[in-house]
């Protein structure tokens, strides 16, 4: 995960690892280490963590969004992500074709066939996706949680050509037709916090598409948000509290990335650690040694 560039406010590697570790034995105290078993165990583990959110309810009742800020963070778009991605293809396209002198019906063919004539290209349009990205974060100045953006050390949150490229080539379209090229994300300590920023975001900038992931009852929680800039660009800007971070982090390079893996799993541990992961979401290190605790001394 570092090498993937993951960063927490206040979980280390080691709690990480540590939280991970719990889990699984947890699974396996819970009855035989089988994945049948841990099926008939997750209504105990679920009632557990249901006392545990009822108690931090009671106990962080400051932390529950403002109503105004809960409406915008329930808030749906209409989706026209198709539309700013057709405009943002036609400004750069224009800008490309006068920049390098090229005959519009070349573009497209030169832009997804020639590599070279694809990086003088990104050249021409890198300042608009800066300007971009620029406009995106000053949207979600002063917010409370972490901004966090793609590395780009001349053009933060600008995608790097060879990224694009590949991707274009794997999509098979030009890249300004991308609706990534420009990233931004904003990590929240909590909820309330999230449902500001959300308020704010929508505020400050034209919403293209939004997919409030929190409303779909998974284990992946964030809100994606597709934006339009003043200048056509289509900008992908992402929202989410530290804790969902974490434990996106453990399932989807575990799950999916076992290069970038703690430890190297088997296809049944992948599938015991989805289980857990989902199920343990709502509960702390601390709330999961004393369940562990209780489970091993009734084992």
């Amino acid at each position: 995960m570092k090498k993937a560039g993951y960063g927490f406010y206040d979980a280390s590697l080691d709690q990480i690892r540590e939280r991970l570790i719990l889990l699984r034995k947890i699974a396996q105290v819970s009855g035989d280490i089988n994945l049948s078993s841990i099926e008939e165990h997750t209504g105990t583990i679920k009632d557990r963590s249901k006392k545990i959110l009822d108690r931090m309810l009671e106990q962080e009742r400051n932390l529950i969004p403002a109503e105004k800020d809960w409406d915008a963070f329930l808030k749906a778009y209409p989706s026209n992500a198709k539309k700013i991605l057709n405009d943002q293809s036609a400004s750069l396209g224009q800008k490309i074709q006068r920049a390098l002198d090229v005959e519009p019906r070349a573009l497209y063919p030169k832009l997804s066939g020639d590599a070279q004539f694809a990086k003088l290209a990104y050249d021409v349009v890198v300042p608009e996706l800066a300007k971009a990205s620029r406009e995106a974060l000053s949207s979600v100045k002063g917010v409370d949680g972490q901004v966090q953006s793609r590395p780009n050390p001349t053009a933060p949150g600008v995608k790097a050509f060879k990224s694009a490229f590949k991707k274009s080539q794997k999509k098979g379209v030009s890249f300004i037709d991308l609706g990534d090229l420009v990233g931004h994300r904003v990590v929240c300590p909590n909820i309330k916090a999230l449902a500001e920023a959300t308020a704010q975001i929508q505020k400050k900038l034209k919403v293209a598409e939004k997919d409030n992931k929190y409303l779909d009852n998974t284990a992946y929680l964030a809100v994606h948000y597709d934006i339009q800039t003043s200048n056509k660009i289509s900008c992908e800007v992402q929202v989410k509290t530290t804790q969902n971070l974490v434990e996106a982090a453990i399932s989807h390079d575990i799950l999916h990335k076992p290069e970038n893996a703690l430890v190297a799993l088997t296809d049944s541990d992948r599938e015991m650690v989805a289980r857990v992961v989902d199920i343990s979401i709502q509960m702390s290190l601390e709330d999961m040694e004393e369940y562990l605790a209780d489970l091993q001394q009734r084992a």
